[in-house]
């Protein structure tokens, strides 16, 4: 908790100028779920402000030497890959472009 010390230390300065505050337990948790509730909210916010992200083009990819290597793949493999716009607010915000490492032999799903 980020509060707790945060009052602590304003007691300590206060102090310094020979002034006391007196830190009741109901201030020190009031103050902790003031922040906690804060927290909580900010994230929540930041969650839904990505409401929607648009795909714009879909490719299939065949790595060349630089990416292989980073994908740790013996040679290249076809893979695939996104085009996209993320809005936020209803406004575009940031284009995308996503490449999806292949998946090894034997590691994805059975073939039906």
């Amino acid at each position: 908790m980020v509060a707790y010390p945060a009052c602590l230390l304003l007691r300590l300065a206060a102090r310094q100028v020979n002034t006391d505050i007196d830190l009741r337990w109901e201030i020190l948790a009031g103050t902790a779920i003031v922040t906690i509730v804060t927290a909580l909210l900010a994230g929540i916010y930041a969650v839904r402000s990505v409401r929607r992200i648009e795909p714009m083009a879909f490719f299939r990819v065949t790595p060349g030497p630089l990416l292989t290597k980073w994908f740790g793949l013996p040679g290249p493999r076809d893979t695939y890959g996104r085009l996209g716009i993320i809005h936020c607010d209803e406004q575009p915000a940031i284009e995308v472009l996503e490449i999806l490492a292949p998946v090894p032999p034997g590691h994805g799903p059975p073939n039906v």
